[in-house]
């Protein structure tokens, strides 16, 4: 009895062994693993999480315009009256549609190729950038009469508007950024730059403003409160083409679209330090952060791309949408959370703003 209970408990004693040495050796398995794929993972861009925001957009309408061939820029929202107003640079006007009937109202003709538009409820007025003759239009929203002209060398294009100041800022020429008194047209200041600045942003933390300027392959930050570069931030050696711009003031971080190759470069808005880069498709024109933690990206090559941030340094491409060849300007509305996306007459119908609901 003695022999055989004694052998038996041998027994147990490896097989408790072999069992200590198999989870070992899987734990540490786990752990090459896991070491190996910190190591290989390309840093940001490629989430090391399936986790993040949802960044679904629904369509929910189509609004119909007049035939007009050609180009459709950028747009703006009244939304206190309903209003929607979408610069039609092919055929030098501006289109006006109500949002709460989702119809076309009017035109507004005469334009000279109008690129940016501006809102400003609390001056009730309407900014009108045109792109012909360097000009902008500033004219009383209530009846859409033109109050002021201001005159700017060549190319009005971008425009924003800084609330705390109550000044407008307008990108133009070959080049420079003008600073505007948006009820009387008056130009401040000027602030010259190296190229033509396509988009740029106003960062509200502070009294900066970031600039694209494709033409000398930087992003130029500037003071806004004396007009001086106080950086430039290169584009990574390959890229070229940074026209769309959009900012994340929660978490500092600054998206850049490039078309050569076409990618949103993100940026970190205090050091400037490239983030990471996350791939879209040819062509990016617009841009918008939402607060959900969301990047919307239209282009041209007729998809907008919804980007989740999973953290300030990682983003995850979620399945684009189809929207129609050369439809590459939008508007995102956060108070509504609607992205408004202007289809061009080019994709074989009349002119469309397509409205998908987040």
């Amino acid at each position: 009895m003695n022999i055989l209970g004694s052998g038996h408990g041998s027994t147990s004693v490896i097989s408790r062994m072999k069992r200590k040495t198999l989870a070992l050796l899987s734990i540490t398995l786990i752990i090459l693993i896991a070491v190996s794929y910190l190591v290989l993972a390309p840093p940001g861009g490629i989430s090391r999480s399936t986790t993040g925001n949802d960044c679904t957009l629904s369509l929910v309408q189509r609004i119909s315009l007049p035939p007009a061939p050609g180009r459709i820029d950028h747009m703006d929202v009244d939304l206190v009256h309903g209003r929607m107003y979408v610069a039609m640079l092919g055929n030098d006007s501006l289109a006006v549609i109500d949002l709460n009937q989702a119809t076309f109202v009017r035109s507004v003709t005469g334009l000279r190729t109008p690129q940016g538009v501006l809102f400003i409820p609390s001056a009730s007025r309407l900014l009108i950038t045109n792109a012909g003759d360097g000009t902008v239009d500033i004219l009383d929203s209530a009846n859409l009469g033109i109050v002021k002209v201001a005159q700017l060398s060549s190319d009005a294009d971008n425009i924003r508007y800084d609330v705390a100041s109550g000044l407008a800022y307008v990108g133009y020429g070959n080049g420079g950024i003008a600073t505007l008194n948006a009820t009387t047209g008056q130009v401040v200041a000027t602030i010259g730059l190296v190229g033509h600045p396509e988009s740029f942003q106003l960062d509200t933390n502070d009294s900066r403003m970031f600039v694209n300027l494709p033409q000398a392959h930087y992003i130029a930050v500037i003071d806004r409160n004396n007009g001086s570069i106080t950086a430039r931030w290169p584009l990574p050696a390959n890229a070229s083409q940074n026209f769309p711009m959009a900012i994340d003031e929660t978490h500092h971080r600054l998206f850049v679209g490039a078309r050569q190759p076409a990618e949103v470069l993100v940026y970190d808005a205090v050091s400037g330090r490239l983030v990471t880069k996350i791939s879209v498709g040819q062509g990016p024109d617009d841009i918008f952060y939402s607060a959900s933690g969301c990047l919307f990206v239209s282009s041209r090559d007729g998809f907008v791309y919804g980007v989740s941030q999973i953290d300030p340094d990682h983003y995850s491409l979620q399945p684009s949408i189809p929207t129609g060849m050369g439809a590459g300007t939008s508007l995102f509305v956060p108070r509504s959370n609607r992205l408004y996306v202007a289809i061009p007459q080019s994709t074989g119908e009349s002119p469309q703003v397509y409205v998908y609901q987040h």
